[in-house]
């Protein structure tokens, strides 16, 4: 799915736990940060690795030009509505909201 600046009312449905998105710059190869919040504007945090270690950034991983994967089972997440915020290096923001079955 795309990225947008602003939420409309659509709604992406995370497949097997994991948010495939698009993310399309112009002249940028700049470091991005993503963030999941759930309706209450609450982060939702990765989870505890096998280190013990509270990581506080959200992994992603590239699949090619400007394709992003999030694996959902990294998360403590649960069923419902969330928002991934994805920001650039200049600091703006893009929007998607995901439903989690």
């Amino acid at each position: 799915s795309s990225l947008q600046k602003q939420l409309d009312g659509g709604i992406y449905v995370a497949n097997n736990n994991k948010v495939f998105f698009k993310f399309q710059e112009a002249y940028s190869s700049g470091k991005i940060t993503c963030k999941i919040y759930d309706s209450k504007r609450k982060e939702i945090l990765p989870k505890l690795n096998n280190e013990g270690m509270l990581g506080n950034s959200l992994n992603f991983k590239q699949n090619g030009y400007n394709r992003f994967e999030i694996n959902l089972n990294d998360m403590e997440i649960k069923k419902g509505i969330y928002t991934l915020e994805v920001k650039n290096e200049k600091g703006e923001l893009y929007l998607l909201r995901i439903q989690v079955l």
